[in-house]
């Protein structure tokens, strides 16, 4: 797999919005609307699901800890913990903690930042 590189979400927008088109709006029933577009949002009254879960896999860990990060001074994270989407840690982030989080688990109230598992390095302690 490559590395997926982010890009700003103005350029998401241009990329998505070369394949939109115009059409005619028109009522049909659900059974016969395969292949066709929606013609105005729908909103949700309510989050589905109703907690902060992780944009994909990396690790949840407090964003006042990368404070002074970067490639020329990595800052080491202990991982306490390792998730997956539908499964709930019972562990409290601390200070320089992390817990490895896959795309859809629940992002705990203790985190407030999940890192890409492709902007970080790991390693076994000796």
């Amino acid at each position: 797999m490559g590395r997926r590189q982010p890009i700003p979400v103005q350029e998401a927008i241009q990329k998505v919005h070369q394949y939109e088109k115009d059409g005619q709006v028109e009522w049909v029933p659900l059974r016969n609307s395969l292949e066709r577009f929606i013609a105005e949002d729908i909103l949700a009254d309510h989050d589905v699901p109703a907690f902060d879960r992780s944009p994909y896999d990396g690790f949840a860990l407090r964003a006042e800890d990368t404070k002074e990060a970067s490639s020329e001074h990595p800052v080491e994270f202990e991982v306490i913990d390792h998730i997956g989407a539908g499964v709930v840690s019972a562990k409290t982030i601390g200070p320089f903690q992390a817990i490895r989080s896959r795309t859809g688990a629940k992002i705990l109230n203790s985190a407030n930042v999940v890192s890409m598992v492709e902007l970080t390095k790991t390693f076994e302690k000796e």
